[in-house]
């Protein structure tokens, strides 16, 4: 399973304390929508922080982050304190979804269910008043208990995505091979990145926070390493144990992957 990841910008949003339950809705329309349209009406129609789903899984199978998975969404009225909303492409009072879309959702939802050890699925109209996510909405099929296979996530492709980058601000003459071994080390430490950085090191830093459930509301994954991505650095050291500097050296690195 790969989940797309995105260079979105959201106003203020709250911290979920608790995860009990996973929340299913469809977008409504039988048009294609890209997850992008979704986050500008949510932000700019509707005045909301941004999108309001923490995933979003197109009618060709393929996944996509919403708001930050940490946070409080906005799309199941007296339900976002304690769910994780998935938004499903189409109108499912309308049509059927694909066999791509529907193993993609349960490959999805079997990840977050261990993930938070939960085992409760319902649908938008279970919580609030609505018809959403319709009729024709495989429920039962997604509840079903399934496996999952987070590809692009693994260690090796995560340090790969570094050494490329460590190549492109410095000519590092890095190996590409998923290895953290005494070079890449090296460039790291050599390449440290601190505040005022500007480098594809501080955007490979900027997503693996966001893939590790920080919040870049202000400025987003943009490559220079401001307060905003400091401090969620510095959080992140203390919350694994290391020295709250606000520098990412191997032992931050190490602790991002």
């Amino acid at each position: 399973m790969k989940i797309v990841e995105n260079n979105f910008k959201f106003g203020t949003m709250d911290i979920r304390n608790t995860t009990e339950q996973i929340v299913c809705h469809h977008s409504g329309v039988t048009v294609l929508q890209s997850v992008e349209i979704i986050h500008d009406y949510h932000k700019n129609t509707k005045g909301w922080a941004g999108i309001g789903y923490h995933f979003y899984v197109r009618k060709d199978g393929s996944i996509y982050r919403g708001r930050p998975e940490n946070t409080v969404g906005a799309h199941a009225v007296g339900a976002n304190y304690n769910s994780i909303g998935i938004c499903f492409e189409g109108n499912f009072s309308k049509e059927k979804m694909s066999e791509e879309q529907l193993n993609a959702g349960k490959e999805l939802i079997a990840y977050l269910k261990e993930k938070y050890n939960i085992s409760k699925i319902v649908g938008h109209k279970n919580v609030d008043t609505s018809e959403c996510p319709g009729n024709n909405f495989p429920m039962d099929e997604l509840r079903e208990n399934g496996s999952y296979n987070i590809e692009d996530d693994s260690n090796e492709n995560v340090v790969k995505e570094l050494q490329k980058a460590l190549n492109k601000d410095n000519n590092s003459g890095l190996d590409i091979d998923g290895i953290i071994g005494p070079l890449t080390t090296r460039a790291i430490n050599n390449n440290m990145v601190r505040n005022f950085s500007v480098s594809e090191f501080a955007r490979w830093v900027q997503e693996r926070l966001i893939a590790k459930g920080y919040s870049l509301n202000e400025f987003g994954v943009d490559g220079k390493y401001g307060g905003e991505t400091e401090g969620k650095v510095k959080e992140h050291q203390q919350k694994t144990g290391i020295d709250v500097d606000g520098i990412v050296g191997i032992n931050t690195v190490n602790k991002l992957l």
